[in-house]
């Protein structure tokens, strides 16, 4: 059973990111800051880690790290990594012929995968 404190943490983390994307489009925070983009794609990170530890119970984390259930969530994080990149090209949020793109596009990438792996590790260090 999953308790009532890691619901909270979920939607926590969810209702931050939506607030944090709010502010920092309304406000032109991701132009401004340019750490805003990373910390917003941490937390993307880490909440699609959590998400997905909801659909693996702790208990079948394996001892080893690097696992195929790794690797699954691992690119099942990068998946929506990259739908989140098409998302802000289709609406505008960001454009190619901008520069800068291709390298900011890795590294909003880079920092999701780094929250996802972060709190992977997290949740199977307290799985022992």
């Amino acid at each position: 059973m999953i308790s009532s404190k890691f619901f909270f943490l979920l939607f926590l983390i969810g209702s931050s990111i939506g607030i944090l994307e709010y502010f920092g489009v309304f406000y032109d925070l991701f132009w401004i800051l340019p750490w805003y983009d990373r910390v917003l794609h941490v937390l993307g990170g880490i909440f699609v880690a959590l998400i997905l530890s909801l659909f693996i119970p702790q208990e079948a984390l394996p001892k080893k790290f690097f696992s195929a259930k790794f690797f699954l969530s691992f690119f099942a994080t990068m998946l929506v990594a990259l739908f989140w990149e098409w998302y802000e090209l289709r609406t505008g949020v960001t454009f190619v012929s901008r520069g800068g793109y291709k390298i900011d596009a890795i590294s909003d990438i880079f920092f999701a995968l780094l929250g996802f792996v972060g709190t992977y590790h997290l949740l199977q260090k307290n799985s022992s």
